[in-house]
């Protein structure tokens, strides 16, 4: 996840987007924030509060959706 992010940065990418209550958005707000770009989570309803308050004690702008 650290080379993706690297690379899109590389090529001017300045905010990423995951859509992972997991591993995935964690590593992706962890990369984010170790490379000063700006991340927004979109996490389903069912995630962990903890794993919310994770993402944002990351720096991430997280979005939580309903499940339909």
């Amino acid at each position: 996840m650290a080379n993706l992010c690297l690379t899109l940065q590389a090529r001017g990418v300045t905010k990423l987007v995951s859509s992972s209550g997991g591993n995935a958005g964690l590593a992706c707000a962890t990369a984010a924030g170790a490379l000063k770009m700006s991340v927004e989570v979109v996490v389903p309803e069912t995630t962990k509060p903890m794993v919310v308050d994770k993402l944002r004690s990351l720096g991430a702008i997280v979005t939580v959706k309903a499940i339909k």
